[in-house]
């Protein structure tokens, strides 16, 4: 799935914000989506990858929902059900929000993670789980790409938009990315928030420093959100991406304003088994 001639074609999407109904708009993000309704974008996005891109593989990084309601959930599910086959996703902060989830939900997700309303809707059901947690997982792309996805929304003492990576979960990836990198597999980090330390609004993940560290030399990508911007950037071996809010994703282009033709899409990502993973940004 997703790979010719041995190179994984994989579709990058963040951010979602998904709620209720199609016609509905994203009221907490109102300052930053506008009137945009983020439920057409995402049937908008799921079309073009259909028609466009027919055998990529789909990483979502989060915030996949804009409430963690149980019915922006199972809409959200339905969206994305003709490319489920294909698609591994991440929960974000706004998926485990407590306020939507209410308070025995917020309790069942720290006694049960995997049971929860979020993991029995979109965790990869053909994965290996890691940790006792159940927060990070291992899955088989293709023959010549292994993902781990983490949970980052879990563990943080402080605002829930902050996240961090525990000791465990951090052990459990470090441990399977060096017997990966020993069989000759590229990898593949998916997670939600920003691995490095964020300026403003308190959104980082808190101990980014030390995710960096533990992952060095051993990830050749790493794929985030969570910030709503964009970006692409090597460090120490390996590219990190970040994926704008796909409602309101734009890729900047000199001369052109945000309104203009051309701008609004995602990034696709080749991933060969030897060599430089490549990109383009992919318009509607």
């Amino acid at each position: 799935m997703g790979v010719r001639e041995g190179t994984l074609t994989l579709v990058h999407l963040s951010d979602l914000h998904c709620v209720e109904t199609d016609d509905g708009e994203c009221i907490q993000n109102r300052f930053e989506f506008g009137d945009l309704r983020p439920n057409e974008w995402a049937i908008h996005t799921i079309n073009v990858i259909q028609a466009q891109l027919p055998e990529a593989f789909v990483v979502i990084t989060g915030d996949v929902t804009n409430s963690g309601t149980k019915s922006q959930m199972k809409r959200a599910a339905e969206l994305f059900a003709p490319v489920a086959d294909r698609t591994l996703m991440v929960p974000g902060n706004h998926d485990k929000n407590p306020v939507g989830q209410g308070l025995l939900g917020a309790l069942k997700r720290f006694s049960d993670p995997r049971g929860d309303e979020w993991w029995r809707l979109f965790g990869p059901a053909t994965c290996k789980w890691l940790d006792d947690d159940q927060s990070v997982f291992q899955f088989r792309a293709c023959d010549h790409v292994v993902i781990y996805g983490i949970d980052s929304t879990r563990g943080s003492e402080k605002t829930w938009a902050q996240g961090e990576v525990s000791d465990s979960q951090l052990d459990a990836l470090a441990t399977n990315l060096v017997r990966s990198r020993r069989q000759g597999l590229r990898t593949v980090i998916a997670m939600h928030h920003h691995p490095f330390i964020a300026e403003g609004l308190p959104t980082e993940l808190v101990n980014a420093d030390r995710f960096r560290r533990r992952i060095k030399g051993l990830a050749d990508l790493v794929l985030f959100g969570h910030k709503h911007n964009e970006m692409a950037s090597h460090r120490d071996n390996t590219l990190f991406v970040a994926s704008h809010a796909n409602p309101i994703a734009q890729f900047p282009k000199e001369g052109l304003e945000p309104s203009d033709p051309g701008q609004h899409g995602f990034r696709v990502l080749t991933i060969p088994r030897t060599g430089d993973i490549e990109w383009h940004w992919h318009t509607y």
